[in-house]
């Protein structure tokens, strides 16, 4: 969804991180909160600010890379106990599941999937029957069961049965 309006306060909030305490950021707007993760909005109170936001679990979430100032203006009277005492909006979890493709834990898990699919597969390789194999198919055929393994740790595989699931139902209901 989409906001245009001016910026009624600004909260900056300290939070654990494993790499320690990192600033978390959120921008008041028509009486709404609207977390800005640990992205300065660079925008102060009585600011004129444009962004899309998707309502999450958390709260309401600023996309990454919309939040845009369009002009400064006076800054807003607010209450100044009331603001203090408001608590910044709870931030969406870090660890999804199924982790989406372009998530940085994917990585990881690829690591991991590849280890254990080499493994497997050295353990049932002899080095009678190892010059039988080119370095090329080897390879391949170690690289296509680490892809099973991320699929499975990754939740690929239950998100695939769960789309089919759902075309299933929509072809009974078609019928």
């Amino acid at each position: 969804m989409s906001i245009h309006g001016v910026v009624e306060a600004v909260s900056k909030k300290e939070v654990k991180t494993k790499f320690g305490m990192k600033p978390t950021f959120a921008i008041k707007v028509d009486g709404e909160w609207y977390s800005c993760g640990f992205t300065d909005p660079r925008a102060g109170s009585g600011d004129e600010v444009t962004f899309e936001f998707t309502a999450g679990r958390y709260g309401n979430e600023i996309d990454k890379g919309t939040l845009m100032r369009t002009g400064s203006g006076k800054p807003v009277p607010t209450p100044a106990v009331a603001e203090a005492a408001a608590p910044a909006p709870k931030s969406a979890p870090t660890r999804p599941f199924p982790i989406p493709a372009l998530h940085g834990d994917r990585a990881i898990i690829r690591q991991n999937a590849l280890a254990h699919a080499a493994r497997l597969y050295a353990a049932g390789i002899s080095p009678a029957t190892a010059s039988s194999h080119s370095p090329e198919s080897l390879a391949a055929e170690v690289i296509a069961m680490a892809r099973k393994f991320e699929a499975y740790s990754c939740g690929d595989l239950d998100a695939a049965q769960a789309a089919a699931k759902l075309v299933e139902k929509e072809l009974a209901k078609a019928n």
